[in-house]
């Protein structure tokens, strides 16, 4: 949702950073559980999915601002 409403705001030309910062820590957050946790995902080191959810966040935040923001 929070993805969204980011996406919302900054085709609308409006302030899109209340929901853009949200919405990477949220992602982040969920990334690095999904990639430590030994039950629920692939259970690998938290320093090395930490990167990754960082990295992915980054990625997919690139990728909402970039298709959305012409539009």
């Amino acid at each position: 949702m929070l993805w969204t409403a980011s996406a919302y705001l900054l085709r609308h030309n409006k302030l899109h950073w209340i929901c853009t910062v949200p919405a990477m820590f949220m992602t982040c957050v969920v990334i690095s559980f999904l990639l430590s946790s030994p039950t629920l995902g692939a259970g690998l080191n938290m320093t090395v999915s930490t990167i990754a959810g960082v990295v992915s966040t980054t990625v997919i935040a690139a990728l909402i601002i970039t298709k959305t923001k012409g539009r």
